[in-house]
Formats: structure tokens, sequence, C-alpha cells
């Protein structure tokens, strides 16, 4: 997630001091993962885009 959150500050220009970290909430899961396995294996789908070039493309489209 934080990869994320870098990815988007780079891109939308914001400085290190606008992230700001907060404490675990009980109950809140630790890890929010999608596993394509499936998806890839039993229909051979592979993502068209990358993570990277869809957030550049999304960012672009709502600045727009």
């Amino acid at each position: 997630m934080l990869e994320v959150v870098a990815s988007l500050q780079a891109l939308l220009g914001f400085p290190d001091s606008q992230v700001v970290h907060v404490a675990e909430r009980l109950g809140h899961d630790h890890r929010y993962a999608v596993d394509d396995t499936k998806l890839r294996r039993a229909l051979g789908w592979r993502p068209s885009t990358s993570l990277a070039a869809g957030l550049t493309q999304t960012v672009r489209a709502l600045q727009h």
C-alpha cells in the first residue's frame, strides 16, 4: 500500500509531509491482496496495463 501512496504522491507532486501515518484500527486487516492466479490459469488472463501506467492514466484523466 505504501508503494501506491508513494506513486500517487510523486504523480501529484505532494511532499512527504502530507502523508500521515495513523495507528492500526482494531480488527483492521493487515494485508489486502488480490490473487489472480486462478483467473490467469483458467482464462489465460493477463493485465493489459501495469499498475504504474494505470495510476498515471487515472491521475492525468482526473486532472483534466
